[in-house]
């Protein structure tokens, strides 16, 4: 099978009845409108025939410097099927400002 893209994660939620009073900040802040950008791939093939694989993914809303750096480890089998490795699922925020 040919993988065209990777997994995805999307920070955002629909904002709950709870949320009123903050909800207009999210969507201020670009939460709303997050992007993933891959900044980098490797690849291993392994013994059994599948590939396990390393992607560093950035996840920000547009034109702001804040951002979500991720690491992706998963791997493809040999049959198509996928595993997403989540012990090795990082990421780590990088705020120029918190203020929203």
């Amino acid at each position: 099978p040919l993988v065209l893209a990777g997994p995805a994660l999307t920070f955002w939620r629909a904002p709950i009845d709870n949320d009123c009073y903050i909800a207009a900040e999210w969507r201020k802040a670009g939460l709303d409108r997050l992007q993933q950008r891959v900044d980098g791939v490797t690849w291993a093939l392994q013994p059994d025939g599948g590939v396990s694989v390393r992607a560093a993914v950035r996840i920000a809303p547009p034109i702001f410097t804040r951002a979500f750096q991720c690491t992706y480890v998963y791997t493809v089998a040999a049959d198509g099927s996928w595993t997403l490795d989540k012990k090795n699922l990082s990421y780590k925020i990088s705020i120029s400002s918190l203020r929203l």
